[in-house]
């Protein structure tokens, strides 16, 4: 009994230190963990390979999954269907820059990119983003003589 109210009164006392020094027990941890990438960078980035390799199904789904969701989340917003005949099957929309330069701009962006920026700017729809089913897509492509 007494072991266990020592035990106690411990976890509570090193509680209320670790309220009162949060933010100085984490800057301390954080610069650990500075110092020792520093240290031994070839020890983690090697760790990181072999976890991926270890986990790459998994990690691969999961970007999968998530690039999705966004992909579906954008067109909803666009409002899942194409602009100019109304055609509606997401796997065929993709999305127009309605001025042109989309290739640059995806060359500047990670997969995905476009995706997040216009979630994250709604207002750019309908003033620098369309949505084009791909036949749609291709014709404007072919009528700007806009090629690869």
């Amino acid at each position: 009994m007494i072991e266990e109210e020592k035990r106690r009164k411990r976890n509570e006392t090193q509680r209320r230190y670790y309220k009162r020094n949060r933010e100085k027990i984490l800057e301390k941890s954080r610069e650990q963990g500075r110092e020792y990438y520093r240290k031994y960078p070839e020890r983690i980035r090697e760790n990181r390979r072999r976890g991926y390799k270890r986990n790459r199904e998994r990690i691969l789904k999961t970007k999968r999954r998530t690039y999705q969701k966004l992909r579906r989340q954008v067109l909803g917003m666009m409002g899942n269907k194409c602009v100019v005949c109304g055609f509606n099957d997401f796997r065929a929309l993709q999305i127009d820059h309605i001025s042109g330069g989309g290739r640059k701009e995806l060359k500047k962006l990670t997969p995905g990119g476009v995706y997040r920026k216009i979630r994250d700017n709604p207002h750019l729809i309908g003033i620098e983003y369309q949505l084009l089913c791909a036949n749609h897509n291709q014709i404007k492509k072919h009528e700007r003589n806009n090629f690869y």
